[in-house]
């Protein structure tokens, strides 16, 4: 009976096509948008120097550490070091001359001070903490240089960031799947249908939700693939990782959908639905979608906790350190994030929903 169930919940939400579109058509119709529109910004972003001043009395360590992230650029992205005093780094950066500037201290101490927030202020920190992280790794060793891994994440741009926030937007619409599975108790015939089968209020959630997790994990695996073959974004990062990635982004997504759904009980299927992609969106644009990069890096710098329980920005984030980053330090701890908020999410349908009769 619950595979039953579960075959018919399948071909019952595949004939949702406004749920489809959104889930699925819209994120592809953006992504060709966005393709076309950064394709220009894309070809700069990957053919220009970037002045970096360096502030330090510690030669060694200056090098050492300079030599590293030289590995890391391509023939067509160079950073252009300049070794200068801290007033004049500061001068500098505030006439727009240098990007940002890095001040050491010591090879266990590097401070990076930057004006602006961008994509290549984030790769500049991201380096820097492999870099510390490679250093107290070999304190023990007799060899304290760095040695830069084989395995490169390439050059970062701003084309891959938007189609990674894509990707946590078009998770978020999938909320959209949960809201319509618990509004969906409203029709008679259902209800019907799910007292003969003698299922559990349990069983028959879980035939709902595994049903809606299957459609949003092919149509985020076409997705991606879509993105991967015709515009061509690097996903560089592990297949077991992202598709892990994937499984718990979905599940949180289908968990907020079903609280917003259990919450809007009282209301039409379609203004849940419709508040659930307002929420999606809004959660991409505080992600850094739409030109909002300063908005996102100030949720960074002011407002962290904003950034972790936001599901685009989590998605956005994890996907980014996974293509670039040598460690998955933080792609751990954002699954972590992703889990519990599922749980948070659940646990509070659930206790919505014991008092609705299924």
């Amino acid at each position: 009976m619950f595979n039953y169930l579960l075959a018919a919940r399948l071909k019952l939400l595949i004939r949702q096509k406004e749920l489809i579109f959104w889930t699925l058509a819209f994120p592809i119709f953006l992504g060709l948008l966005f393709y076309l529109g950064l394709t220009n910004t894309y070809q700069a972003d990957i053919s220009n120097e970037y002045a970096i001043g360096i502030v330090s009395e510690d030669s060694m360590t200056a090098n050492d550490f300079t030599t590293a992230l030289t590995k890391e650029t391509s023939a067509n992205f160079v950073y252009d070091f300049q070794f200068v005093s801290r007033k004049e780094a500061e001068e500098n950066l505030r006439q727009g001359k240098m990007i940002s500037y890095f001040e050491i201290e010591g090879p266990q101490t590097i401070q990076l001070v930057t004006k602006a927030q961008g994509m290549i202020q984030r790769k500049l920190k991201l380096e820097r903490d492999q870099y510390l992280q490679e250093k107290q790794s070999n304190e023990t060793s007799a060899n304290l240089t760095f040695t830069a891994k084989k395995e490169t994440r390439g050059t970062i741009n701003y084309r891959n960031f938007y189609f990674f926030t894509l990707i946590g937007m078009a998770i978020g619409y999938g909320m959209v799947w949960g809201v319509y599975l618990v509004n969906d108790l409203k029709q008679k015939g259902l209800q019907s249908r799910l007292r003969a089968s003698r299922l559990s209020n349990t069983e028959a959630m879980i035939t709902r939700i595994a049903a809606a997790f299957i459609i949003l994990f092919t149509e985020v695996l076409l997705l991606i693939g879509f993105f991967r073959i015709i515009f061509q974004i690097e996903f560089t990062m592990s297949l077991t990782k992202l598709l892990l990635l994937c499984i718990t982004a979905i599940a949180a997504s289908l968990s907020l959908g079903a609280l917003l759904g259990t919450v809007m009980r009282r209301f039409k299927t379609e203004a849940a639905i419709f508040l659930g992609i307002s929420l999606s969106t809004w959660m991409g644009c505080l992600a850094g979608m739409f030109n909002s990069m300063g908005a996102k890096n100030w949720i960074d710098q002011n407002a962290e906790i904003l950034g972790k329980i936001n599901l685009v920005n989590v998605v956005s984030e994890s996907l980014f350190y996974l293509n670039y980053s040598l460690t998955a330090d933080i792609f751990y701890k954002n699954i972590v994030y992703l889990l519990g908020l599922t749980i948070v999410f659940s646990l509070s349908t659930y206790f919505c929903q014991k008092r609705v009769m299924i």
